[in-house]
């Protein structure tokens, strides 16, 4: 049967068959609906309204089943992570190239002039996978449980539909080759790999290596593909993209990605140690009841003054950097005590319809403390105290924008660290920028890869200690 979609005003009829999911058929079909949950109906993301003979309702889409033709009505998050430029480095290579970042938020591209290092042009978008999940986790349940093609694809068209715009602007036919960056999983997605093994120990990846693909399809397009290195299953290309970008290797530092997966990795006296966090999708606002991503309308900087939001435009919920700038706020006016519980009431309300609840600051002090806990497990194995590390690099979208001063406060950084944190962009686009342009780095990328020593929090008898002091302010 045929059903009409109208997202963001613009109307397109779908076949699907009688008894479909919802959701599926969306998902299916190219709308990226925000499902955090992954279609479990808990997180309450997937509405839409359905218009049957006339008569419009509001509905979870996850739990919606299509009977009859009808019309669902969408509007769509629109936004765009962060894209940092970065240097530009000649090279004797003619055509165009791109360089890419999937990150489990974001997909970010730069598509640049080989010969000349330039990026002629970015692209940004959230990515369409989080219509199957808004972290690592749930998108392994969902490959798991329905195979990997449709969340492969949902990211391979996005990135085809950007680089055909750019061809057609540039009037070509193809590039030459595109490197891509991400964490593991992204990168297995990307692929095509079975990523079931993500989801039980000894959670084995298929490849940490270089992969090169030459016969894909999507080659026709793209050019010759570079998946760049990682270090293990849950330590990524993104921060091996990052320890590049950053010089991380020459002094005794730390470089951490906050998202979903707390990605972090220490360098000191030669050697380099990583680990991640199951850090949940809090950061990315997915995990909070008025949580969204970077995009039009979030809520993003919080003061006694007020707010702002992404680009202006009416508050309708909040992001990461706004949701560590209310917790530090309330601390600060003691609406909540050192254990997270609010000393009046279940919850703050900052505008209408956007709020703070007691269960989001729950979901805050998990996230931190993970973050916060794996840092320190890291400085305890390399014999480090957080005032002798030289820098912290702070790496992504919500890294760029969090508050210093309120990150510090709210227990996430040490405060020996208050003043080396410097916001470095997104690190893993720009890595994979130069290991585009510069055979050296991607070697220089690969022994990275291989010379980091990976520390798994779960079998590290300090971490549940450190992780339960760092739950309190």
């Amino acid at each position: 049967m045929e059903i009409k979609v109208i997202a963001n005003g613009i109307a397109s009829p779908i076949i699907c068959s009688e008894g479909e999911n919802l959701l599926s058929v969306l998902q299916q079909n190219g709308f990226p609906i925000s499902a955090p949950c992954g279609g479990n109906g808990k997180c309450g993301k997937c509405k839409v309204t359905l218009v049957e003979d006339g008569n419009a309702r509001e509905v979870l889409a996850c739990k919606t089943s299509v009977t009859r033709p009808c019309c669902v009505l969408l509007s769509l998050q629109t936004g765009s992570g962060l894209v940092t430029d970065g240097e530009e480095i000649a090279t004797s290579e003619e055509g165009y190239g791109l360089a890419v970042d999937i990150g489990t938020t974001t997909l970010a591209l730069y598509f640049i002039d080989l010969k000349t290092g330039r990026t002629v042009k970015t692209a940004s978008s959230l990515n369409p996978q989080q219509a199957f999940g808004a972290d690592v986790i749930s998108r392994i349940v969902s490959a798991t449980q329905n195979g990997v093609q449709a969340l492969s694809n949902a990211v391979r068209q996005a990135i085809i539909k950007e680089t055909q715009a750019f061809l057609q602007e540039q009037n070509l036919s193809c590039l030459k080759k595109t490197v891509i960056a991400g964490n593991t999983v992204m990168l297995h997605l990307f692929a095509e790999k079975d990523i079931s093994s993500f989801g039980y120990a000894p959670y084995t990846p298929l490849f940490l290596h270089t992969v090169t693909l030459t016969d894909d399809a999507i080659c026709d397009l793209l050019g010759t593909i570079t998946l760049l290195p990682s270090v293990s299953s849950f330590v990524g290309a993104d921060v091996v993209c990052g320890a590049l970008v950053t010089d991380l290797c020459e002094k005794t530092a730390l470089f951490i990605d906050l998202g979903t997966n707390g990605e972090i990795m220490l360098s000191h006296g030669g050697k380099l140690y990583a680990t991640s966090v199951a850090a949940g999708p809090a950061f990315e606002g997915a995990d909070i009841e008025c949580g969204k991503g970077g995009v039009s309308g979030a809520i993003c900087r919080i003061d006694e003054n007020g707010f702002s939001t992404v680009n202006g435009a009416p508050a309708d919920g909040i992001c990461g950097s706004g949701l560590i700038d209310a917790v530090a706020m309330l601390l600060r006016k003691e609406m909540i005590d050192e254990t997270g519980a609010f000393t009046e009431g279940d919850r703050y309300v900052l505008t209408n319809g956007v709020y703070l609840s007691q269960k989001d600051v729950r979901k805050f002090q998990l996230a931190k403390s993970a973050v916060r806990s794996g840092m320190e497990i890291l400085l305890a194995r390399a014999n480090l105290s957080a005032k002798e590390v030289d820098a912290l690099y702070v790496a992504g979208g919500m890294g760029y924008y969090v508050d210093k001063e309120n990150g510090t406060q709210v227990g996430l950084f040490p405060s020996a660290l208050k003043n080396k944190i410097e916001a470095v962009g997104n690190t893993a686009g720009l890595g994979a920028k130069r290991c585009l342009l510069s055979p050296a780095a991607l070697r220089r990328a690969e022994e990275i890869a291989a010379a980091a020593t990976t520390i798994d929090l779960s079998q590290d008898p300090d971490f549940v200690d450190a992780f339960a002091e760092n739950m309190f302010f």
